[in-house]
C-alpha cells in the first residue's frame, strides 16, 4: 500500500532521483487522501438533516389549549357540540395569570381553556363537532360607540399535547439549526376585532426534528423528537345576536373551533451525509490515488 512505500529501503538497482521522486509523489497523494478525509468528516458534522414530507390520517385530535386575551374586562361562555348535542364547559376556563400591567405595559386580561379527555374525532359518536366561546364585554363604564377605543381580543391555539412538552422541549439540547419551538409561540396568534363571529379550522402537522447522537452520525439509527403542532385559517362573518347566559353584557365575539382535516403533515428530519454513507468516497478515492501511483511508478 501507499504508507508500506514510504518505509521500504532502497533499492541500489533504480536511481536516487526516481527514489525520491516516487516517494514525493505518496506523500503527496497521502496528504490529499487525508485532506479528502478530514473535508469528508468535517461535511458530515456540518450537514444539516433535509426534510422528507409524508401524510398519515389520524382518527382523532385533541381539543386545543385555547388563551383569550382582551383590553377590557370579559366573561367567557364555553359550549362543545358533540352527537348528543350542546354541552356547557365553563368548568374549563381558567384564569391565565398576566402581569403585563406591573410593567408599564398595557394591561390585558386573559384566560385560557384546557380539557385533556375532550377530542375531536373521525368517528361522530367518540368526539367533538366543534367548541364555541362567546365573550362578552364585563366593563358598564366602557364606552362602545367610541369605536377607536373597541375592545381587542386575541386568540392564541396551541397543540395539546405539545402544550405538554413545550417546557421539556426549550430546556433540551435540540440541534442547533432547529427553532421550530420558538416559532411556534406566534404560529396561531389572531387579532379579533369586536362584533363580529369568526370561526377557526384547525390542522394537525408533525414535526420529527433528529437529535444530536453519535448514531446519528454513523447512519445506524435516527433518534428523532416528535413535535406535534397545529395551523389554522380564520373565517369572518357578521355577529348575529343570539340567546345570552349573561343577558345585561353585550356581546363582543363569537368564536367557533373546528377541525379542517384529519390528514397529518409529517415532516422528517433525514440526513444525507453519514459516515457508512462516506465510506464508499473515501474507498474510492483510496483507489483512485492508488491508480495514479500505479499509472507512472507500475505496481506496488
Amino acid at each position: 500500500m501507499i504508507i508500506e512505500k514510504l518505509f521500504q529501503k532502497y533499492r541500489k538497482t533504480e536511481p536516487t532521483s526516481l527514489f525520491v521522486l516516487k516517494n514525493f509523489v505518496l506523500i503527496l497523494l497521502l496528504i490529499a487522501l487525508l485532506g479528502y478525509t478530514w473535508l469528508i468528516i468535517w461535511g458530515i458534522y456540518n450537514d444539516n438533516p433535509i426534510i422528507q414530507n409524508s401524510l398519515a390520517e389520524e382518527t382523532y385530535i385533541p381539543a386545543p389549549y385555547i388563551l383569550l386575551t382582551a383590553t377590557q374586562k370579559t366573561n367567557i361562555s364555553c359550549h362543545f357540540v358533540n352527537v348528543s348535542g350542546a354541552h356547557d364547559c365553563n368548568e374549563y376556563v381558567f384564569p391565565y395569570i398576566n402581569d403585563a400591567g406591573k410593567t408599564g405595559v398595557v394591561e390585558t386580561y386573559s384566560e385560557y381553556f384546557v380539557k385533556e379527555d375532550l377530542k375531536f374525532s373521525t368517528t361522530t359518536n367518540n368526539g367533538i363537532s366543534f367548541l364555541e366561546f362567546k365573550i362578552y364585554l364585563n366593563d358598564t363604564s366602557f364606552n362602545l360607540s367610541d369605536s377607536k377605543s373597541a375592545p381587542l381580543i386575541f386568540l392564541v391555539l396551541q397543540d395539546l399535547d405539545y402544550s405538554k412538552q413545550r417546557r421539556t422541549l426549550l430546556s433540551n439540547q435540540l440541534p442547533t439549526y432547529s427553532q421550530l419551538p420558538k416559532s411556534l409561540a406566534g404560529l396561531n396568534l389572531h387579532a379579533l376585532a369586536s362584533f363580529y363571529s369568526y370561526k377557526a379550522k384547525i390542522k394537525r402537522r408533525r414535526k420529527e426534528i433528529m437529535l444530536p447522537s453519535w448514531e446519528n452520525f454513523l447512519g445506524f439509527s435516527s433518534k428523532l423528537e416528535s413535535i406535534p403542532y397545529l395551523t389554522s385559517t380564520l373565517e369572518t362573518f357578521p355577529l348575529l345576536n343570539d340567546s345570552s347566559e349573561f343577558p345585561t353584557l353585550t356581546l363582543l365575539t363569537k368564536i367557533e373551533i373546528d377541525v379542517q382535516s384529519f390528514i397529518v403533515q409529517v415532516e422528517i428530519d433525514k440526513r444525507t451525509k453519514t459516515v457508512i454513507n462516506s465510506l464508499g468516497l473515501i474507498g474510492g478515492a483510496w483507489g483512485f490515488a492508488a491508480t495514479i501511483y500505479a499509472m507512472f511508478f507500475g505496481k506496488f
